[in-house]
């Protein structure tokens, strides 16, 4: 008799050595059943249990995209060798929060013996926020900016200090700011280099489920109307898209001079290198006008100086919040980058998907409901209806 596959894909710091970490972490003893594995709630409520066998994988759970990719690997090489072992006629996959995603991705690694299609796979997805990454480029002047930026931060310190007459290699807030905003990319980047396996390069096919889309696989998504793990995703991506818009409108008023000199924006090195000249100007009339009006001791140069390193350090931030944002979507290496990012509770798949949403009105007092959505009774009632059609 030929049985179902069911693979169950857990979330976000969902796997066993991380949620055992945690217990550790909080001084709680706890032996219980995840929800992926045996003799859990949500396990013990599939049906048809003897026309199927259960399998998991734990990966862990890092909040990257990088490791959801490698996952998706290692689910879609499991998947290909329990059909090699044993005649399924039919695969279901079923992914919590990040796993939901980890699971679509990884219907495009199956190669060989199984070609998942409409008539053979189905995939359920729990409290899964599904985000896409439409396109990428690399702006080589937004490092140059970042760094011009800080160069006029030392020119208002440099005055500031003279006006002061505490010389230049005073030790304040300033120099404070200096040091962490000079060493702040590199130090980001470099910590997040070291705990990738592809250096941060994403091409907009790997960010697709394109296996998904084209094969018309059926999907029934599993959402709560208040679930916290969401909020934080859209939170982050709000912070992505509003640093985006400051970091733009800061680029475009520097560059305001060289669109009207209609500077070619084909060739990134000449834009680039036209762009440090402009930027370099800007600074030396800075530098120069403020040494000039510093001779007079005039108090309205000591405000422009104070202003002008607050306004600096200001947007300084904007654009570390903007870098940092990407982080909490899963991407921390594309923070200089150009990229189109949108975030649904569904996956753009048209009328191949079943959209079920729960909701309940004691929702703050509720300890099933939330991102756990593993937990909640009508979440166990769905899916038990959905397999014992299903599973037959």
């Amino acid at each position: 008799m030929e049985k179902t596959l069911v693979m169950l894909v857990h979330g976000t710091w969902g796997g066993r050595l991380n949620v055992g970490l945690i217990n550790r972490i909080l001084r709680k003893k706890s032996n219980r059943s995840l929800w992926f594995e045996e003799g859990s709630a949500f396990f013990n409520n599939l049906p048809n249990r003897g026309l199927c066998d259960v399998i998991h994988h734990d990966w862990g759970g890092p909040n990257s995209f990088d490791a959801r990719r490698v996952a998706s690997v290692e689910v879609a090489k499991k998947i290909e060798n329990a059909f090699q072992k044993n005649k399924y006629k039919k695969l279901v996959i079923i992914g919590h929060s990040h796993g939901g995603n980890v699971a679509l991705k990884s219907l495009d690694h199956i190669k060989s013996g199984f070609r998942p299609d409409s008539e053979n796979t189905l995939v359920i997805t729990m409290a899964t926020p599904f985000i896409i990454f439409k396109s990428q480029r690399l702006r080589k002047v937004v490092p140059l900016f970042w760094y011009s930026l800080l160069l006029m931060l030392i020119i208002f310190k440099f005055n500031l200090d003279a006006l002061h007459h505490t010389g230049f290699l005073n030790i304040d807030k300033n120099a404070g700011r200096i040091i962490l905003f000079f060493l702040f990319p590199v130090l980001y980047f470099s910590f997040n280099c070291i705990f990738s396996s592809n250096g941060g390069r994403y091409s907009p096919k790997e960010c697709n489920f394109s296996a998904f889309l084209a094969r018309k696989i059926p999907a029934h998504v599993i959402r709560t109307s208040h679930d916290e793990a969401g909020f934080l995703t859209n939170l982050n991506s709000s912070f992505f898209l509003a640093f985006n818009k400051i970091m733009n409108f800061s680029l475009n008023i520097f560059a305001f001079v060289m669109n009207l000199l209609k500077v070619p924006k084909r060739n990134i090195w000449l834009q680039t290198f036209c762009f440090a000249l402009w930027i370099l100007g800007i600074q030396l009339l800075i530098g120069l006008a403020l040494y000039e009006l510093n001779t007079k001791q005039s108090t309205i140069i000591q405000i422009i100086c104070s202003w002008g390193g607050e306004f600096v350090t200001l947007l300084l931030t904007l654009w570390a919040l903007y870098i940092v944002s990407f982080s909490g979507l899963g991407m921390p290496l594309v923070g200089l980058k150009d990229t189109d990012v949108t975030i649904e509770s569904v996956p753009d798949a048209n009328f191949n998907v079943m959209v079920r949403t729960i909701t309940q009105k004691n929702i703050v007092l509720s300890d099933d409901m939330r991102h756990s959505i593993y937990n909640n009774g009508e979440c166990l009632k769905i899916i038990n209806n959905i397999l014992s059609i299903y599973i037959i």
